[in-house]
């Protein structure tokens, strides 16, 4: 399936399009006993956004005797002040965006019962943001506008996810029994690199298709970070049913993250579940007005690790 999407905001300079696109199949091998599915979609996202704040201000601030526009252009303001139309014609603010999510996921069926599984995902997105403004010297109350300035902004991360698990289902006759076990391993990275470039020539060529050299009036500024944060689990889970009556879960979890020290990244984190199901019982057919009863208890611990990376 394909989609596009174009909508203007209610601010001139107010825009957003998004292309996307999305594929999935699904293959069958050995009898069936081997399936797999693979899923893939893709974005582009084109967000173009004005300068909500000053324009506001501006249209707020101006005097409504003064006509919008003098001799087909933007009229000059004698307070050395910016006409909001003005404003409108030398700022941008453009952030795109591509993400890419793709997966695979094969499973083999071993034996009665026993189906093994891999799900292999990424999630690729990177985004890049430029805030100009073309230089416009009559305005000198703000530098960045008399002189130009472009932060140019580059956030690109990755989260990949690899699961394995192996499951087996088992019957008979009164006894139904479910069990799981899986290994999963998720690595994070966010990145993000800011520069800031000031003084450009008015030349009517957009600041980010100039060249700029970092001057002591001028200076370049970098602002550049990454995190990366890693999780790795194992997990059990044990169903049982008998008579479709009384049922029981269990289930285990060794959840290890690289947010936590050496000494304690790792966490246990049981459960137990028990259950009637009263409504199977006999002497329930003869209430015809409850649909559904059913008796449930559990116990089990949590945790999580919401905390910022490289802080234990």
């Amino acid at each position: 399936s394909m989609g596009y999407q174009d909508q203007d905001g209610i601010l001139k300079n107010s825009n957003l399009k998004r292309y996307s696109g999305k594929l999935n199949i699904n293959q069958k091998a050995l009898n069936g006993k081997l399936n797999v599915d693979y899923n893939l979609t893709a974005s582009r996202t084109e967000n173009l956004r004005p300068a909500i704040s000053s324009v506001i201000s501006d249209m707020i601030t101006l005097n409504p005797t003064i006509p919008a526009y003098t001799n087909g252009q933007p009229t000059a303001l004698p307070t050395n002040s910016l006409n909001p139309l003005r404003r409108n014609q030398i700022y941008k603010d453009l952030a795109t965006n591509n993400r890419i999510l793709a997966s695979i996921s094969p499973s083999l069926q071993l034996a009665k019962g026993l189906v093994y599984k891999l799900n292999f995902g990424v999630d690729y997105s990177a985004t890049n943001r430029d805030i100009q403004y073309k230089p416009f010297p009559s305005v000198v109350n703000e530098g960045n506008i008399s002189n130009g300035a472009l932060d140019a902004i580059f956030d690109p991360n990755t989260n990949q996810l690899v699961e394995n698990t192996l499951s087996y289902n088992w019957s008979l006759k009164s006894h139904n029994l479910t069990f799981l076990a899986g290994h999963s391993y998720q690595d994070l990275r966010d990145e993000s690199r800011t520069y800031s470039f000031q003084g450009f020539v008015n030349n009517n060529v957009e600041p980010r298709y100039q060249d700029q050299t970092s001057t002591v009036i001028f200076p370049t500024a970098a602002s550049v970070g990454a995190v990366r944060n890693e999780l790795q689990s194992y997990f059990g889970r044990l169903n049982y049913a008998f008579a479709n009556k009384y049922l029981l879960t269990a289930t285990f979890r060794a959840d290890g993250s690289s947010k936590f020290g050496a000494a304690n990244r790792y966490a246990v984190f049981p459960s137990a579940a028990v259950a009637w199901k009263v409504i199977e019982e006999d002497f329930m057919k003869d209430i015809p007005f409850v649909s559904n009863l059913k008796v449930r208890t559990s116990f089990g611990i949590t945790g999580n690790s919401e905390i910022t990376a490289y802080q234990s």
